[in-house]
């Protein structure tokens, strides 16, 4: 049985490596040595487990992780769990406006024509 810092360590070598299933699948297979409190209160593992779940295309995970583990998305949560919530709403967004068929892109509303004035 790993320590959380070895736990937190394995995952963050998985990502770094971009074993991004194996990271999953090591979560899966030792998450249950911990509380859900010590893995929700470790910024390092909650930010690694939200990337491993966007790269790995499972994003709706991301956002189940997030409730599971009770962490809020406010103005006192640390920057590294900030970051990666941020991203995987990027994500999220891109994924829904590519399924529409309409690839919204930031210089859309620049693109539009517009009328000469008469």
């Amino acid at each position: 049985m790993p320590t959380l810092f070895e736990f937190s360590q394995q995952i963050a070598t998985f990502k770094k490596e971009k074993k991004f299933s194996e990271a999953l699948t090591y979560f899966r297979e030792n998450k249950g040595s911990f509380t859900r409190e010590q893995i929700g209160n470790n910024e390092y593992i909650v930010s690694d487990m939200i990337s491993c779940l966007r790269y790995s295309n499972h994003l709706d995970a991301g956002f189940q992780f997030l409730s599971i583990y009770g962490i809020a998305i406010n103005e006192q949560q640390k920057e590294r769990v900030l970051s990666a919530y941020g991203w995987l709403l990027w994500a999220k967004y891109k994924a829904e406006n590519e399924n529409n068929g309409h690839s919204a892109t930031e210089d859309d509303f620049l693109t539009e024509k517009l009328k000469k004035p008469k």
